[in-house]
């Protein structure tokens, strides 16, 4: 949970840090406009496609950043999402004998009452038995 929290903090400061970068570019666009409206000389004009070139590398420059931080973000979200199955599988199971121990069971069997609920009732039936496999103490399938 705490990766999780450090992971969310740290992209929102990378896209706050972006947005501040985007804000800057449109405030020098928007200087370079009026620049170009005041009917401005040959080296004003050198000087106003200088600003909009390096505004360009810039912003260029930031959104190469941007797309490393999600990159980045994107496989931390993977690698947790990883964590938190086999969290669950690990929660689900007995570590000394591999079996699904009692949470497991009865959230099982709960979701098989709920379901059995919409149809009437549980019945037997080839698609919805309770069977024991080699590796695990009991599957349920449907």
């Amino acid at each position: 949970m705490a990766d999780l929290h450090g992971l969310l903090y740290k992209e929102l400061e990378g896209v706050t840090h972006s947005c501040d970068h985007t804000e800057h570019f449109n405030q020098t666009l928007l200087q370079q406009t009026r620049a170009l409206d005041a009917n401005p000389s040959l080296k004003d004009l050198q000087s106003i496609a200088n600003t909009l070139l390096e505004a360009t590398t810039e912003a260029m420059r930031n959104n190469q950043q941007m797309r490393e931080h999600l990159r980045s973000a994107e496989q931390h979200s993977h690698t947790l999402q990883s964590e938190v199955k086999q969290l669950r599988d690990e929660i689900s199971v007995d570590a000394l004998t591999g079996l699904f121990n009692r949470r497991a069971l009865n959230k099982r069997m709960q979701e098989l009452v709920d379901k059995s609920g919409s149809r009437g009732s549980l019945t037997p039936s080839p698609h919805n038995t309770l069977h024991a496999a080699p590796h695990r103490a009991f599957h349920l399938e449907w």
